[in-house]
């Protein structure tokens, strides 16, 4: 399970980090689909969605994900992290909806892309929600200490959009350690993604098939 939730993390920051579209509001995501079809810079319908019909009260953006583990993978397990703890609340706004929806459409598809062990899960990948929403709802155990995204994914995206390092400085020219900075959502700019407070370690709860009842 770390490598499917360092991965996710990685992913969903990088996402975060690249989606560089200025504050819109929220009537343009409801009617993203019919202005576009299916793609209003990089947006997935299927997030559209997901984010109108949000009913858990604060800021929750829930991913999941199920893989096959045991003796010939004979049986399944699911894992779930939610990245509003990782995120600004600022883009929980209305105004930022539409990075937001950014957001979430390009971490599904960088896991897509990225993600997973030849072999293994086919037909299956990253989706929003819970895991109690696929039918996973018996509280297993928690993977600890999860590193929330390798430097070696965030160090060219961070220098780039924020101009500040989060691995290694080998180079007298290279820019200073990543902060806590604030961010410039007008701009597209969610530097503090790239901080140490988004970027701790982090705990994966897992949980196996069945209802909580059983």
């Amino acid at each position: 399970m770390c490598t499917h939730s360092t991965m996710l993390a990685a992913t969903a920051l990088a996402a975060a980090l690249v989606a560089t579209t200025s504050a819109a509001p929220a009537a343009k995501l409801a009617s993203a689909d019919a202005d576009t079809g299916a793609d209003i810079m990089g947006i997935d319908t299927s997030v559209i969605d997901y984010l109108q019909h949000q009913t858990e009260k604060g800021n929750h953006l829930w991913f999941n994900y199920v893989w096959a583990i045991g003796s010939g993978n004979s049986y399944a397990r699911c894992g779930e992290v939610d990245a509003a703890t990782r995120m600004p609340a600022a883009m929980f706004k209305l105004k930022n909806i539409i990075s937001l929806a950014q957001y979430a459409s390009l971490t599904i598809k960088l896991y897509g892309v990225t993600g997973g062990v030849p072999g293994w899960n086919a037909g299956t990948k990253l989706q929003l929600g819970r895991c109690a929403d696929r039918g996973f709802g018996i509280k297993q155990s928690q993977m600890m200490g999860n590193m929330w995204a390798p430097s070696g994914l965030m160090d060219p995206i961070c220098k780039k959009q924020c101009n500040c390092t989060v691995g290694g400085r080998y180079d007298p020219s290279d820019p200073p350690y990543c902060k806590d900075a604030p961010d410039d959502p007008k701009a597209g700019k969610w530097c503090s993604l790239c901080g140490p407070k988004y970027n701790s370690a982090f705990t994966m709860q897992l949980y196996n098939q069945g209802s909580p009842e059983e």
